[in-house]
């Protein structure tokens, strides 16, 4: 009977752990931008970017380190079947680039607000800047 209990034990405890590395499971995504563009209201500047992803939540951070930021998710959007990871952006009239969408390879994406103004769109592929 001790032994059946360990089992249970044991077990319990193995898919804790397996529960654990699943919810921390995420995509990476490295890109380089050639210009300066506007997320949740912040000027970034042109440069590298690692993004990473999760189910519920996308952070942003400088490629050579430092603090991440969320950044607020609008709605998931369909998968777009994509080749590869692309980035929209909204360009408004002024020349301004804001971060509107992620898109990941064979996975829903995701909308940010945007420009509220007045824009045309811009894709960009994850590593390739503008």
């Amino acid at each position: 009977m001790r032994k059946q209990v360990l089992a249970v034990v044991a077990f319990g405890f193995i898919m804790l752990g397996l529960g654990a590395t699943m919810a921390w499971a995420q995509d990476q995504v490295e890109a380089n931008f050639k210009f300066e563009f506007m997320v949740d209201g912040k000027t970034m500047p042109a440069g590298g970017y690692v993004f990473q992803v999760e189910e519920d939540r996308v952070v942003m951070k400088s490629a050579e380190g430092g603090a991440g930021m969320n950044i607020p998710i609008v709605t998931r959007i369909a998968n777009r079947e994509l080749p590869k990871v692309k980035f929209f952006f909204d360009k408004d009239h002024d020349g301004n680039y804001y971060l509107s969408e992620l898109q990941l390879p064979g996975k829903d994406g995701y909308l940010f607000q945007g420009s509220p103004r007045p824009h045309t769109h811009v894709a960009a592929e994850a590593g390739a800047g503008k």
